[in-house]
């Protein structure tokens, strides 16, 4: 499962990458126009998102590029990146396969 922010096209933005394997790592992946991804960093904590329980994710990225992912509360990577200065326009989710069910997105942008 995949999910992140992208500009004006869904292949130019961030995607964080989650698989349901135990003790899956997530990663950050950066996506630019044409198809180029980069790998920004993978995580150091690995979670089991297939054992049936609900798990929440938060992602935080900041203006200076910081970015921060915590699942249940607990942080699984640290990174920053400055690949995307730029306001993001929308929300990308994909799913590559396994059964995965989001119950709720909040999404808060800098106000400028």
């Amino acid at each position: 499962f995949a999910f992140g922010p992208y500009q004006s096209q869904l292949n130019t933005g961030y995607e964080l990458v989650l698989d349901d394997s135990p003790r899956a790592v997530p990663s950050i992946l950066a996506i630019r126009q044409g198809s180029e991804i980069r790998v920004v960093r993978r995580g150091t904590a690995g979670t089991d998102f297939a054992d049936g329980r609900m798990h929440d994710v938060d992602w935080v990225r900041d203006a200076t590029g910081n970015m921060t992912v915590s699942v249940d509360g607990k942080i699984v990577l640290q990174t920053q990146d400055y690949g995307f200065s730029q306001p993001f326009d929308g929300l990308v989710m994909v799913n590559a396969h396994g059964s995965w069910s989001v119950d709720q997105v909040q999404i808060n942008a800098p106000v400028h």
